[in-house]
């Protein structure tokens, strides 16, 4: 289900799927659970930096509350480290 592959003719290149599992809180801020599958160079603090700092989402609505929601996210990564 993850697929990560390095290209052999140059070790800073990064080819790749992660998965961003994060929560849409009752704020509207979200907050990441869990990044799966690794590539390595700094790549998963960046992608939770990234997703940390998003606000204003829309959180779900239950009974009339605000409700935290769970989503999952694949994202290709590709490129050189530099």
């Amino acid at each position: 289900m993850y697929n990560s592959k390095y290209s052999s003719s140059d070790p800073n290149f990064i080819d790749g799927r992660v998965v961003v599992e994060f929560v849409v809180q009752t704020d509207g801020s979200l907050r990441v659970d869990r990044i799966n599958n690794d590539l390595g160079f700094g790549i998963s603090e960046q992608l939770r930096k990234i997703f940390e700092n998003c606000k204003g989402w829309t959180p779900g609505i239950k009974d009339g509350k605000a409700v935290e929601v769970k989503y999952s996210m694949p994202l290709n990564i590709q490129g050189n480290q530099n």
